[in-house]
């Protein structure tokens, strides 16, 4: 069933990229909202959720529904691959270097070697690390189709002390 879910998200994303008509869409409101929901099943994974200053008030223009399916599947998986006990954290920052803003979601969990980074992007790509572990290999494929239809870039970092980062740099509504 969770294969059959994420197919149908895949080809939703897909269809909604392709007809997209943007609209506002709050950022810490919707980060919030994936947040609150991803809790109560998150086990005993600590999620914290934080928002830079200069970043209350982020707006990009797209498709909310499919961000928050792509902000649903990075969260779940940090959760997934966190363990018990682990930690998550979602965090919203103006971009550095541009006029957008960086999401990022990082975990604890075992991370993706950078030869294995490429594949799991890709439909039904797994990296070793997910090897015993439920999964389509549909999530992050379902992320980079969403943030390329937003304009924006997808990335997949080291945690500085181990775990990954997922970051997603989003242009600015203008």
């Amino acid at each position: 069933s969770e294969l059959t879910s994420q197919l149908l998200s895949h080809a939703m994303v897909i269809h909604r990229s392709e007809a997209l008509e943007p609209e506002a869409i709050d950022l810490p409101s919707l980060l919030d909202h994936v947040v609150q929901r991803a809790r109560p099943i998150s086990d005993d994974v600590l999620i914290r959720l934080d928002i830079d200053e200069e970043a209350k008030g982020a707006v990009i223009a797209g498709d909310p529904i499919s961000l928050n399916e792509a902000m649903t599947n990075l969260v779940d998986n940090a959760v997934k691959y966190a363990g018990r006990g682990g930690d998550v954290t979602v965090r919203l920052c103006p971009h550095p270097e541009g006029d957008g803003f960086l999401i990022d979601v990082a975990d604890r969990g075992p991370g993706i070697p950078d030869a294995e980074k490429d594949t799991v992007l890709r439909r039904f790509g797994r990296g070793a690390a997910g090897a015993g572990t439920t999964g389509s290999g549909l999530g992050l494929a379902i992320v980079k189709a969403v943030t390329d239809a937003h304009g924006g870039a997808l990335r997949l970092l080291d945690r500085p002390g181990g775990g990954l980062i997922v970051r997603l740099e989003l242009p600015r509504a203008t």
